[in-house]
């Protein structure tokens, strides 16, 4: 996910997952101050804009016409437990499809729900890449990294892409950046 600034140059690289025909989910702060978005499969770019911009989930549904892939399995962090093998794919430092594999080091409880800490390495840009189950289900969104800490990174659950609306963000945010995490 590309996000261009108002001169039409790339401001912030992301990444995303298919959610349904011509659907991306990513995180909002990927595309939150973008004058464009643009989602990139190959060597193919297609102009998307933001549907639903759920910034207290961090959460935002693009619309991409003319994207035509299958969408993610879902999964639910209800099915996750503690040791469990977890793949990250996404596009650090703008490298497409890039895997990465560790496992869910903990089950995080915030107000609303559960946050995946996991050990699979990120970088930025892995932001609104999908985390999956062994079996390929999307069980989260890559989200935040601990800034200080080494293999701290988060995923907001799979299942908050049912529960998003637009709606800004407040001091009561789900997720559980702080000054110490940084984006993925």
């Amino acid at each position: 996910v590309n996000a261009l600034d108002g001169s039409g140059r790339t401001a912030m690289v992301g990444s995303g997952v298919v959610v349904a025909r011509g659907a991306v989910i990513t995180n909002c702060h990927v595309v939150s101050r973008a004058s464009a978005v643009q989602v990139k499969l190959g060597s193919d770019l297609h102009s998307g804009s933001v549907e639903v911009a759920d910034e207290e989930l961090d959460l935002c549904r693009l619309s991409v016409p003319g994207l035509d892939v299958p969408a993610v399995q879902d999964g639910a962090v209800g099915a996750l437990r503690t040791g469990q093998r977890v793949y990250a794919i996404g596009a650090p430092q703008g490298l497409d499809l890039t895997i990465s594999e560790g496992i869910v080091s903990s089950l995080r409880e915030v107000p609303g729900g559960t946050v995946i800490q996991t050990t699979a390495p990120v970088s930025r840009g892995s932001s609104g890449g999908g985390l999956f189950d062994a079996s390929g289900r999307l069980v989260g969104i890559v989200t935040f990294q601990h800034r200080y800490g080494r293999n701290l990174n988060f995923a907001l659950p799979a299942d908050w892409i049912g529960e998003m609306r637009s709606r800004r963000s407040s001091t009561g945010s789900r997720s559980i950046p702080s000054r110490t995490s940084s984006p993925a």
